[in-house]
């Protein structure tokens, strides 16, 4: 087993924790994202409640560990995470196909060595954990979604989690800490209007 483990199994009532990787959660969506054609304030607030919806999407908790143990946030941020697998067919592919791009072999192992060493702003990796004697909890390689972002209350979340009674994943450091970084970079872009001149 390696010194660095990416990941602890934790039970269902264990306190909330940034890296957590929490299956099937319930978060709030849009079905609806075209209001364009809503001129009345009136019914753009009505359209807003109609179009709110519950799905539940594999998800890792982004708040930091410390403003969760000290009880400083109200609200968890969750990022989407996909397995390797539902990542290719459900994004990568499509995306590719929609800009008529070709979905080779090459082009996947190309994608996966950009993904694998972290050149995609908006994406991560998770490594996979094996199953063993000792280890019942095992998943595949993983993807971090930062282009979604969602947010539930802590209070709700924890609860919920303790209701489902199925233990969860947790990231351990410092690799918590790398995807925490990694959701750094991607909001910290900055794109200047002008170049900078040549001195």
């Amino acid at each position: 087993m390696s010194d660095y483990p990416w990941y602890e199994k934790v039970t269902a009532d264990a306190t909330l924790l940034q890296g957590d990787l929490v299956e099937g959660c319930p978060v709030i969506i849009f079905r609806e994202t075209d209001f364009g054609a809503i001129d009345d304030p009136a019914q753009f607030l009505a359209a807003l409640g109609g179009a709110v919806a519950v799905q539940t999407v594999r998800s890792v908790v982004m708040t930091q560990a410390c403003d969760l143990q000290q009880g400083h946030v109200e609200n968890v941020i969750l990022c989407p995470v996909y397995h390797l697998s539902e990542y290719k067919s459900e994004v990568w592919e499509p995306f590719m196909q929609a800009h008529d791009q070709g979905t080779t072999a090459k082009a996947w192992g190309n994608h996966l060595r950009e993904l694998k060493s972290g050149k995609l702003w908006n994406l991560t990796m998770l490594d996979k954990r094996d199953a063993d004697g000792e280890n019942d909890t095992s998943t595949p390689h993983q993807v971090v979604d930062f282009h979604n972002v969602f947010s539930l209350p802590v209070g709700f979340l924890a609860s919920w989690l303790r209701a489902s009674r199925a233990p969860r994943l947790r990231l351990l450091p410092p690799y918590r800490e790398h995807l925490s970084q990694s959701f750094a970079r991607f909001f910290m872009r900055v794109g200047l209007p002008v170049d900078i001149t040549d001195p």
